[in-house]
């Protein structure tokens, strides 16, 4: 399987939102007010915020995507049916090449997240109670060798 990665465009709006969404229901972390029309809604504020947003391809639909704002890796998710077939790597390794001098982020300790940044050589740093969504976050970082 062939994944492009491009930069989002207004037309991704409702498949990302999808993406989002359910990439967030797949990680077994409380998704209490994740909704698409949030969501949307959410995507809207990014861009107008002046984040780049970059959607992974297959076979003619989103099947993931990321968001950066400066530094950090705001967003990264995979449709659930499509997660183990190298979408997020191939997403990680664009954001790497995007941002070659380093980045971080944070994710959920309870999700899958923290074991694929640690096989991808991101570094694990403090954990802490997210503000927003209450669950506990560790952020991760990568800095090239």
């Amino acid at each position: 399987m062939e994944i492009a990665v491009r930069p989002y465009d207004v037309a991704d709006e409702a498949a990302v939102a999808a993406v989002w969404g359910d990439g967030w229901k797949s990680t077994d972390v409380s998704a209490d007010g994740i909704d698409p029309a949030k969501l949307r809604g959410e995507l809207r504020q990014h861009v107008t915020a002046g984040w780049s947003l970059y959607v992974a391809v297959a076979d003619g639909r989103v099947v993931g995507y990321l968001a950066i704002c400066g530094d950090i890796l705001e967003r990264l998710f995979v449709s659930p049916a499509m997660q183990s077939q190298g979408i997020g790597k191939r997403l990680l390794d664009f954001v790497k090449a995007q941002l070659p001098r380093g980045f971080w982020l944070t994710t959920a300790v309870e999700s899958r997240a923290p074991k694929f940044y640690e096989r991808e050589g991101l570094v694990r740093g403090a954990t802490a109670p997210d503000i927003r969504w209450g669950h506990l976050q560790v952020r991760y970082d990568w800095r090239p060798l």
